[in-house]
Parts: structure tokens; C-alpha cells; sequence
């Protein structure tokens, strides 16, 4: 057993092109213009036993499908278990609509 904790942090832009339909159902418009950068930021935990990642994305909502798309294409990258992935909106309405959202 170790003692240490290593820790990953990564932060990557998602802002969507304009006329990307915008999210949330409140606006029947496409994004017309680029005020704020949208991100996905990655804080990977690693205690030398069993690895975590957290992951937030300036978006309204993952669907449930892409969710697991994402876990899925992360466990496969990285190798940390998908049972170990937290995926968490921000919630924003003011960025992009994803496939399948309501």
C-alpha cells in the first residue's frame, strides 16, 4: 500500500461553432455568437490502488447514451474503471444542444 496520492488535472475548450442549436428547450435559435469559452475540465486521483476521474463540462445535460459513450471511450483510453467516472454538467443553457437532449 502507498501513501501517496497523485493527482491529474486537464482542461480542454468545447465551444461550439456559431449556429449550433443552444440547449435547455428555452431558445428556438442557433448560437449566434462566442461571449464565454465552454470547457471540459479532468481531475484524475490516483492513490496506487484504485484511480478516480472526474469530469465537467460546460454543457446543459448528458444524456444518458452519450454518458455512456463518454465513460466507455474513457475507460478504454485510460484504463480506470468505469464505476470510478463522474460525468457532471454545469448546466449552462447558454451551450450547444447535444444529440438526444430534451
Amino acid at each position: 500500500m502507498t501513501n501517496n496520492l497523485q493527482a491529474g488535472l486537464w482542461r480542454t475548450n468545447i465551444t461550439p461553432p456559431v449556429n449550433v442549436p443552444m440547449a435547455g428547450g428555452f431558445y428556438d435559435v442557433p448560437i449566434k455568437g462566442i461571449k464565454t469559452q465552454l470547457y471540459a475540465n479532468t481531475l484524475v486521483l490516483d492513490d496506487g490502488i484504485k484511480e478516480i476521474a472526474i469530469v465537467s463540462a460546460d454543457v446543459c445535460m448528458i444524456p444518458n447514451n452519450l454518458a455512456a459513450e463518454i465513460i466507455n471511450e474513457i475507460q478504454r483510453c485510460s484504463g480506470i474503471k468505469s464505476e470510478n467516472i463522474i460525468l457532471a454538467a454545469s448546466h449552462t443553457h447558454k451551450g450547444p444542444k447535444l444529440h438526444d437532449e430534451i
